[in-house]
């Protein structure tokens, strides 16, 4: 994941370096600085959720990630003796930083996701059922994630350099890939609420039959109470 971040930031900047180059449009380079901070954090987010999911619906393996509490706990233990300075550096300076803003974005944006990751609330046990539940309302959501991940920038960023249209690829990184990121956002934190109403305690105990009233006299066809018969003296 902090690889993909990296990579976007080497590659948005130099394309939008280009492209003021080669145009002279100062709007270029002064959007260069915000497309590449939202690039990075689009691969943050998308990071987030394409580990959530993997964790809770690949039963057999889980995700591949790291919190920021495991990332700086291995951090600590680095040693300098079996690790080189480029291991620490990047470690220390690069997938942290990554890991703890991925962290921070997610309690702002989807604090019920982050407080899932955080393993705030009642503890579940994964089986197949969560699995199903889970993909159910999620799987949509992670869809559009991955269409502002790393590989549809590049693919996109590839194709527009090969017919020098790279100002196509900036209005995309500028309009169309942070309104998916907005829809992307609301989303995925409906989907998340519905995620844990699905797989709440309340929702998997038994409900008791609900009791019907009886119907209104009045009503066609309603059973009316049987009347005493008086004996006549």
């Amino acid at each position: 994941g902090a690889a993909d971040g990296v990579v976007a930031a080497a590659t948005v900047f130099p394309a939008l370096w280009h492209l003021w180059a080669t145009t002279g449009d100062p709007l270029y380079l002064a959007a260069a600085g915000p497309i590449v901070w939202l690039a990075v954090q689009h691969m943050i987010l998308y990071d987030f959720y394409k580990e959530s999911y993997l964790r809770e619906t690949r039963l057999e393996r889980g995700g591949e990630g790291e919190d920021a509490a495991a990332v700086e706990a291995r951090a600590a233990t680095l040693d300098p003796a079996t690790t080189t300075w480029l291991q620490r550096f990047t470690l220390r300076h690069v997938l942290l930083p990554y890991v703890r803003q991925g962290e921070r974005l997610v309690r702002w944006t989807n604090p019920e996701a982050a407080r899932s990751a955080a393993g705030v609330g009642p503890k579940r046990a994964r089986s197949e059922h969560t699995a199903a539940v889970y993909r159910r309302f999620n799987k949509g959501p992670m869809q559009l994630w991955a269409m502002i991940s790393l590989a549809p920038h590049s693919y996109l960023m590839a194709l527009c350099l090969m017919f020098d249209r790279v100002d196509l690829y900036f209005w995309f990184r500028l309009v169309g890939a942070n309104a998916l990121l907005l829809v992307a956002l609301v989303w995925q934190r409906i989907a998340t609420l519905e995620t844990r109403l699905a797989l709440s305690p309340e929702a998997a105990a038994p409900r008791e039959p609900e009791r019907l009233s009886p119907a209104p006299r009045w009503l066609p066809g309603a059973e009316r109470a049987p009347k005493t018969a008086h004996a006549s003296r």
